[in-house]
Parts: C-alpha cells; sequence; structure tokens
C-alpha cells in the first residue's frame, strides 16, 4: 500500500511540476507575485516528486493526506492549464455565484 501512494503521490507531483513549466503567457500580464508562487509551486512539486524518486523521502512516509494535497494540486493546475493566476484567482462571475440571501 506504501508503494501505491509513493507512486500516486510521484505521478500527480511530476505532472503539476511539467504542467506548470510549460505554461506560456502569450500576451499575459507579468505578476511578480503570481511568478514567485509558480515558482514555489515547480520547486516544491519537482522536489517532491525527485525525492521520492532518488530515495530521499522512504515511500512508508507518503500518507494519504499528502497524496491528496498533490491530486488536487494536480487537478487544478490542469484545469488551469497551468495558470497560477487562474488558480488563485478570486474574483469571480455575478451571474454564476450562489446568493444564500436568495
Amino acid at each position: 500500500m506504501d508503494h501505491l501512494l509513493a507512486l500516486l503521490y510521484l505521478l500527480a507531483n511530476a505532472i503539476t511540476c511539467m504542467r506548470l513549466l510549460i505554461y506560456r503567457r502569450e500576451g499575459a500580464r507579468f505578476r511578480p507575485l503570481v511568478s514567485l508562487a509558480a515558482w514555489v509551486l515547480i520547486a516544491s512539486t519537482g522536489g517532491g516528486a525527485l525525492g521520492l524518486l532518488v530515495g530521499l523521502y522512504p515511500p512508508s512516509h507518503v500518507h494519504l493526506t499528502d497524496l491528496g494535497m498533490a491530486a488536487v494540486l494536480c487537478v487544478l493546475s490542469l484545469t488551469a492549464r497551468g495558470d497560477v493566476a487562474a488558480i488563485l484567482r478570486t474574483d469571480h462571475d455575478p451571474k454564476s455565484s450562489y446568493s444564500a440571501r436568495g
């Protein structure tokens, strides 16, 4: 079971890292804090994947919660096509937002 969790964690981190690495701005504004967040995400996901791959982190140290966070981040990065600004964006379309007040 430990090795399956470690393999899935490695794949989720590697996919996230690669998706963020191949993102192209194509005319989008440069935002230093978003670029810093992207760099941190690339370094952390790549470092986690490489650490497992070279044996720095034993497979028994990967928990289900680690895999859950890596999987959510992987899905978010794939959905946003690697655009960290889209992942961090907080403005929403007012027509599609749900209002509890009716």
